[in-house]
């Protein structure tokens, strides 16, 4: 007999009503005597699925409520934490907005009072040379210079 026919006869050799061509099979192959082997100790794996679970000790209760609570007040910690950091992100991008904006206000008046600045500057000093400021001369301030400087010369 092959391996390959035995697979018919397993219930019937769990049954102990197997041929007696099944049992020699089995005594010659090594693998099908693992097999049977393994087959042979299911009852009493069976067995002992059947029995009921063990009852939980008394202290098992209370440590598990006391697991539970440490684990909800370290996801409190945290939680409390994630909202913290999210209202700070949200205050954060509202004030670098609000710089943004003021930066830009101010750099627009400043372009403003450059471009008006150029008659003042002409009235104020006509024909001398406007004094450095901070040490360099602003590009408004050449040009000026040298615009009046061509008009006087006219």
């Amino acid at each position: 007999m092959k391996c390959s026919e035995l697979e018919p006869y397993w219930e019937d050799w769990l049954s102990g009503f197997a041929p007696p061509a099944v049992e020699h099979h089995i005594r010659q192959c090594a693998e099908c005597r693992a097999l049977a082997d393994e087959l042979a100790r299911m009852p009493a794996w069976l067995a002992q699925a059947r029995l009921e679970a063990p009852e939980a000790s008394a202290a098992f209760w209370p440590r598990l409520r006391e697991a539970i609570e440490a684990r909800e007040s370290q996801s409190d910690f945290w939680a409390a934490l994630a909202w913290a950091s999210g209202r700070t992100a949200v205050a954060l991008a509202v004030l670098v907005l609000l710089l943004a904006a003021a930066l830009l206000q101010q750099s627009s008046q400043t372009a403003v009072a450059e471009f008006d600045g150029p008659q003042v500057y002409l009235e104020d000093s006509p024909g001398s040379v406007p004094l450095p400021v901070n040490g360099r001369l602003s590009r408004d301030q050449v040009v000026l210079t040298l615009v009046a400087k061509t008009e006087q010369g006219r």
